[in-house]
């Protein structure tokens, strides 16, 4: 559905970043101390560590979710990723680890939803939680644009919902939950409401439950610590003894090393006179002290003259960009390290060529003898991708008060990647040429370039009648993408109003008349979309069509898939098999996961998975266990049985005695036989003999007579005398009939004449 956003809360990964932060991690126990002095104290629900670039805020807040097991929730704001600011986004990740940390949140969160401005489902997946933890949940018609209404829905109204069913219950309430945020500076950036706003409106709150906590690292910027008044910050003192002290230790682990021991030894230096040099010089900061042992380690910086040594982290910066000409800088450097401060995500080697028009050789071989200064991940195609490593750096080479001989024009930078997206799609007259990277972000690098007109040209521009920027990314299932350049242009109007009034009102009219479009749009059948892709109908691609056919619950997400499948393209069949299972997994209600479960084992067994994906096949085994535990774990005896009915022609015949079991457990005679009569057409002779014994114990004859009826041509000769025993006990000569006539068609016995 176009304009409905159906999201799975699900968290943001930042394993990756946290083994990094922690690396070498060492002392901040004082640190540890004042944040267990201050959890004990019940009367503050918000506690905020400042501190300057480099003195270990993220390092403490990454080494607290490994060393607190009441961390619920937490986030990370990372410079030049713009996905880790945006307030809706953060909120979603940090509702999905509440749901998984915090028993019956998504109860609550079910509780508390308003139906008239949104739906919700709350799917609980039984075979893999422990107690009542919530392993998914999915929201329909949740507006990215309204991050504050997202705010009251995902962590207000159901903390405050869990203290009410705490308390309606006599259940002991958590001793703490913690949600961690670092890096609030970086939140602060964003246009619009913002994180840090959204913050400041909830520590305003009085309904909060006391056991919820939010720890919060910062720089000791204005814009953030304004908002949180008459609170008063934790900062760390990069002076202080203590900080001074954890300086020395992590020296000392640091030059113990083999190659730190190397470098002193050909120098003749003295380690501990070192280490006091470099303790006295880094003011208590860890990220001067990590890069100067890292240059010393590299030979990259001299040791025989200690009293040379750079004395802050700009020094630092400045002194490896001094060893660049005036032209390696200007012509090679510069361009590669200014992209990258202005990149608002992770980018590759051939993007950085893209934008800076630099020959891909020559940005590889830059890159490699920089690289201590990149953050290197890799990307879905095991690539690697690069940011700036720490917003110090970026602070740096922006600066151009501070840092004149290596300044990087922040607008031309932005320009650069603007040049090179207009240049691909022809002076916007080809926007389906820009690349994915542009198609995300170019509506965001034009507002930093004081482009502002140009996003307003790009988002009126038509193309056969229709919207052409809205196609190009609807096309590729990003219409909430679209939606948000929409947003980021109406932000621009609303601040340009005192200036020109008229013409802001009517940009103002577009761009809600183009919202309302988009939100007015009904559903697509998924037939049509199979029809369009199938006849590749240039307006659908594959993903476009599986983009909308997320857009609903899980059960029928599911169903749009499986649909779809037959005519996707064979490479993504797989992955959408994959995605299939998993979406089957979070349907609640048993019989509708076992139909859909049904249906993907039998377009398994049509479609060529080739080679063959042992992985799908384990996922769909633990599946079927998963829903077949789910039935056996319904309490209306009633339920479990209409459950055990619809499994009963689907299940794998692995699953059939475990099956059969738990039917023979239901107490009501009458649902035990249901069950029963469901079952003995799909099972193997071996469990033939089971039935029987449970025949005997039904009483309702009308039951017996099915059963031994349902048997049919299963009966092996063996058993005929146990069966025809049980026959003998009907005592309706009608229903006793219909059983001796069925077993006599089997020619075991005869029946005389009467």
């Amino acid at each position: 559905m176009i304009g409905t956003i159906s999201t799975q809360l699900k968290a943001i990964a930042f394993e990756r970043d946290i083994e990094r932060l922690t690396e070498n991690f060492t002392g901040r126990e004082w640190v540890f101390k004042e944040i267990d002095r201050w959890l004990q104290q019940e009367n503050e629900r918000f506690f905020i560590l400042t501190g300057e670039p480099g003195v270990g805020k993220s390092a403490i807040a990454a080494r607290l979710t490994q060393i607190r097991d009441d961390v619920a929730a937490y986030h990370f704001c990372r410079a030049g990723d713009v996905e880790t600011v945006r307030p809706g986004r953060i909120l979603r990740s940090l509702a999905a680890q509440l749901g998984e940390h915090l028993p019956d949140y998504g109860h609550a969160l079910a509780n508390t939803i308003k139906p008239v401005h949104l739906r919700i489902e709350v799917n609980i997946n039984i075979g893999s939680m422990t107690g009542s933890e919530v392993t998914g949940v999915y929201i329909e018609n949740l507006k990215e644009s309204d991050p504050e209404n997202e705010l009251d829905i995902l962590i207000r109204a159901p903390l405050e919902e869990l203290q009410r069913m705490y308390a309606e219950r006599q259940q002991e309430q958590p001793a703490l939950a913690i949600i961690l945020i670092d890096s609030l500076d970086e939140a602060v950036t964003t246009t619009g409401t913002n994180l840090v706003k959204l913050l400041t409106q909830l520590s305003k709150s009085t309904s909060l439950p006391s056991w919820v906590r939010f720890v919060m690292t910062s720089r000791p910027e204005r814009r953030v610590l304004r908002g949180f008044e008459p609170l008063k910050p934790y900062q760390l003192q990069e002076k202080s003894d203590e900080s001074l002290s954890d300086i020395r230790e992590y020296l000392n682990n640091r030059v113990a090393q083999p190659a730190l021991q190397n470098r002193l030894q050909v120098n003749q230096a003295q380690p501990q006179t070192l280490i006091s040099e470099i303790t006295n010089l880094s003011h208590g900061n860890f990220l001067y002290t990590m890069l100067l042992l890292n240059d010393i380690e590299a030979e990259r910086q001299a040791l025989d003259n200690l009293a040379a040594l750079p004395k802050s982290i700009d020094d630092i910066y400045h002194g490896f960009l001094s060893r660049f000409s005036e032209e390696d800088w200007s012509e090679r450097y510069k361009p590669i390290f200014g992209v990258l401060t202005v990149a608002l995500e992770p980018i590759s080697e051939k993007q950085i060529s893209n934008f800076t028009k630099i020959d891909s050789e020559d940005v590889r071989g830059s890159i490699r003898i920089a690289r201590q200064f990149f953050d290197v991940e890799t990307d879905e195609q095991n690539k690697e991708i690069y940011s700036i490593f720490h917003q110090s750096l970026r602070d740096y080479l922006l600066d151009e008060d501070h840092n004149p001989d290596f300044w990087c024009n922040e607008r031309k930078q932005h320009q650069r990647i603007i040049d090179y997206c207009k240049r691909r799609s022809k002076s916007w007259q080809e926007l389906e040429r820009i690349d994915a990277y542009g198609r995300k972000y170019i509506a965001q690098h034009l507002v930093k370039a004081d482009r502002v007109e140009e996003l307003h040209i790009l988002l009126s521009l038509e193309k056969h009648g229709k919207n052409a920027w809205f196609k190009v990314k609807d096309d590729e299932g990003d219409t909430a993408g679209f939606i948000a350049d929409i947003e980021l242009a109406w932000t621009k109007v609303d601040e340009a109003y005192t200036q020109e009034p008229g013409r802001s009102i009517g940009l103002q009219c577009r761009y809600a008349l183009i919202k309302a479009s988009i939100h007015s749009l009904t559903e697509i059948p998924t037939e049509l979309m199979a029809a369009l892709i199938k006849h590749k109908h240039e307006s659908w691609t594959p993903a476009k069509a599986l983009t909308y056919a997320r857009n609903t619950t899980p059960e029928l997400r599911a169903k749009n898939l499986l649909f779809l499948l037959k005519d996707l393209p064979v490479e993504i069949q797989t992955k959408v098999l994959h995605e299939v299972i998993e979406t089957a997994q979070k349907i609640e209600r048993v019989s509708d996961r076992a139909r859909i479960l049904a249906t993907l084992s039998d377009r398994m067994a049509k479609i060529q998975v080739q080679p063959l994906d042992v992985v799908l096949a384990d996922k769909l085994a633990k599946a079927w266990t998963q829903a077949l535990s789910a039935a056996e774990a319904i309490g209306s005896v009633f339920d479990r049985s209409d459950a055990l009915v619809t499994l009963a022609d689907k299940l794998p015949s692995a699953l059939l005695p475990q099956a059969l079991a738990i039917a023979q457990e239901i107490e009501v005679v009458d649902c035990r036989s249901k069950a029963l009569n469901a079952l003995v057409k799909q099972l193997p002779t071996q469990l033939i003999h089971q039935v029987l014994n449970a025949v005997i114990k039904t009483n309702p004859e009308y039951r017996r007579c099915e059963i031994l009826l349902a048997l049919d041509d299963k009966l092996p000769e063996e058993l005929m005398p146990q069966a025809l025993d049980i026959a003998q006990t009907i005592k309706d000569k009608g229903y006793q009939t219909r059983v001796l006539i069925a077993l006599a068609k089997k020619k075991f016995i005869s029946i005389p004449s009467s």
